[in-house]
C-alpha cells in the first residue's frame, strides 16, 4: 500500500530500520496481566484443597481455558 504510485519503493526493513533509529521500537503487549497476591493466594488454596483428588473427579471438571477461539478480529500478536 505505500509503494503505490511511487518511483522508488521503500522496504519494510527501511522503514524499520528508520523508526528505531528515532527510539520507535515495536512492543508486544501483555496478554494477561500479572497475578496479584489475592490470586496467587486463592490458586494455591484451591491447589491444596483439590490435591488429592481422583480421576473421576476431575473428569467432571470442564477447563474453559484450555482453547483459544477466534471469532472476529486478528489472531495473531499485537504490537502496541
Amino acid at each position: 500500500e505505500f509503494n503505490i504510485g511511487r518511483k522508488n519503493p521503500v522496504s519494510k526493513s527501511t522503514i524499520r530500520k528508520i523508526l528505531q533509529n528515532y527510539g520507535m521500537n515495536g512492543r508486544i503487549g501483555c496478554k494477561k496481566p500479572l497475578l496479584r497476591k489475592v490470586n496467587i493466594a486463592k490458586r494455591l488454596m484451591f491447589a491444596q484443597k483439590h490435591v488429592m483428588w481422583t480421576k473421576a473427579q476431575w473428569s467432571k471438571v470442564l477447563f474453559t481455558d484450555e482453547s483459544k477461539f477466534c471469532l472476529f478480529g486478528s489472531n495473531s500478536r499485537v504490537f502496541v
